[in-house]
């Protein structure tokens, strides 16, 4: 199943260097490394407090860049349960899909970048 998100440019600039530094990824290992991004997030913090985070800190967040990726079964139940949880904490929040993917890329690029401090 495919999907997209936007993003804003600073968000898929980052992204992109991320596939290209790591050799296990390579050109189309894009969908892999979101995919795991969301795993590994909705598993490191079940409460979702990731989600929205810094989106509510930038002063109008312009997501400008859309980025279309596959998404894979564990994925996408991730995904779901990710959804489920969001939306029982708040029936009303907005854009809950893009935002539980936009964190969890912010979670992994920031998990990459503690990774590779040490």
């Amino acid at each position: 199943m495919r999907t997209s998100v936007m993003m804003d440019s600073a968000t898929m600039n980052a992204l992109q260097s991320a596939f290209q530094s790591d050799s296990a990824y390579g050109p189309r290992g894009g969908s892999r490394w979101i995919n795991e991004a969301i795993v590994g997030m909705v598993a490191a913090d079940p409460a979702l407090e990731l989600v929205g985070l810094g989106e509510d800190l930038m002063s109008r967040p312009k997501f400008d860049r859309l980025k279309s990726f596959g998404l894979s079964q564990e994925g996408a139940a991730a995904l779901g349960l990710a959804l489920r949880r969001v939306r029982g904490q708040d029936v009303t929040q907005e854009g809950v899909r893009s935002a539980v993917i936009r964190a969890a890329i912010r979670w992994r690029l920031a998990k990459r970048d503690e990774d590779s401090s040490h």
